[in-house]
């Protein structure tokens, strides 16, 4: 989730924008794993859920920013951007993924207690290492990459199989889409829309286009999902309810949620270009009141979008889409705003932002993990707010450790110093 191509002194806000998403994302996950069933009304609680549902949307915008943003240096140096490279990360996002759900079978569904799944449990987490350094070799070596991808799937395939046989009631489990899979693999439809403009890949505005036509065919790919495709590949499409006592498989599908790292990458693209003109606050504030206006003109508690919709309900997701895009905006204006302040506020946020990715890995295991058995749906509003705020301490601590310590390895020597006599 986090990238280092928010170098230039004018766009730190990115950083901040997504250590806001952050922030709303540890509290809406563990008022889940947390609270009381039959607690979950009133104010605090819709609060909860109204800013963690913007951290998402913001994730996958912001991967799409610092695509753009790098495409935007690329296109001012007057080379092609790397394509392969840029595929590679995109892909090692969707192995950390499926790495993750094979960790929550292992740690907290118990699997590393039982032994006939042992040898599940070894191939996929070798078929899950090998595809994750086999995908960042493209751009490096094709011949490499190829050939540990197709070891890492016979791997991952036969990991599968013995799932099958030993635990099937985990099989949907390690195949759900969850948010990795549908940021990396977003970001490998863009860089394929890129791939297919050629020369003319920085386009903001065929990117906003793709964006729109994604949010309109949503209410297509969901009509007919999971169909003949396997469910594992459907959940890829769209999103179904699934029988009773079955899990969601497809949290994240990429449709709708593509759209928003197509807008993401055009909005990297055009405050690159406004920061190269000394211009990107200006930009930023001007986009963020035209967010504040498309929020408002989309809200579904605004009674003429509330009929519209009720009238004409294929218009529910493009107006979603659009809605949370408004908000996105104002979110960029205020991290802006914060931006621009030296306090330890705006510290925060940036280590948060840059170190999203451990963070975000790390807090599931306390939100819905073993680390919360003991607390797992049975506190009331008070104790999960103090919960929730050790927490969100203890994972700033983590990021504040995890930011250092990448500093101190970019300054180390790469390799030992010769000596002459």
């Amino acid at each position: 989730m986090s990238t280092k191509a928010q170098s230039q002194p004018r766009l730190a806000f990115v950083d901040t924008l997504r250590g806001l998403a952050v922030v709303c994302m540890i509290p809406l996950h563990t008022s889940h794993g947390w609270m009381r069933v039959e607690l979950r009304t009133g104010n605090l609680w819709n609060a909860v859920q109204f800013f963690g549902g913007l951290a998402a949307p913001i994730f996958l915008s912001v991967a799409g920013v610092s695509l753009g943003l790098r495409w935007a240096a690329d296109e001012r140096a007057g080379r092609r951007p790397r394509l392969e490279a840029e595929l590679g990360r995109g892909l090692q996002l969707v192995v950390l993924g499926y790495a993750l759900r094979l960790q929550m079978w292992v740690l907290d569904g118990s699997g590393f207690a039982q032994r006939p799944s042992y040898p599940a449990e070894a191939l996929l987490l070798a078929g899950y290492a090998l595809a994750y350094g086999a995908v960042g070799q493209l751009g490096r070596n094709r011949r490499r990459a190829l050939w540990g991808s197709l070891l890492a799937a016979a791997l991952v395939a036969a990991g599968f199989l013995q799932v099958a046989i030993h635990a099937p009631i985990r099989s949907q489990g390690l195949a759900r889409v969850d948010v990795l899979q549908c940021i990396g693999l977003s970001l490998c439809v863009v860089v394929g829309v890129g791939a297919l403009l050629r020369e003319r890949f920085a386009r903001a505005h065929v990117y906003v286009l793709c964006g729109i036509l994604v949010a309109w065919l949503t209410v297509w790919t969901r009509s007919w999902v999971p169909g003949p495709l396997p469910q594992a590949l459907a959940a890829y499409l769209g999103q179904w309810t699934p029988p009773p006592g079955r899990p969601i498989i497809g949290l994240f599908p990429l449709f709708p949620w593509t759209a928003y790292t197509f807008v993401g990458t055009a909005l990297g693209l055009s405050w690159a270009r406004a920061a190269s003109q000394g211009q990107a606050e200006l930009r930023v504030v001007s986009w963020t009141a035209l967010g504040a206006l498309l929020s408002l003109l989309t809200s579904e508690s605004m009674p003429h979008v509330f009929r519209s919709l009720a009238t004409e309900p294929w218009l529910t997701q493009p107006a979603r889409v659009a809605y949370r895009v408004g908000l996105l905006l104002v979110f960029s204006g205020i991290a802006l705003a914060l931006s621009r302040a030296r306090s330890p506020l705006r510290a925060a946020l940036d280590v948060f932002g840059r170190a999203s990715l451990w963070v975000y890995w790390v807090h599931l295991e306390f939100a819905f993990g073993a680390a919360s058995r003991h607390v797992t749906k049975a506190l009331a509003p008070g104790d999960w707010a103090r919960g929730t705020a050790l927490l969100v301490l203890a994972m700033l601590g983590l990021a504040y450790a995890r930011v250092h310590i990448a500093e101190l390895r970019a300054r180390w020597p790469r390799s030992s110093p010769t000596y002459t006599r």
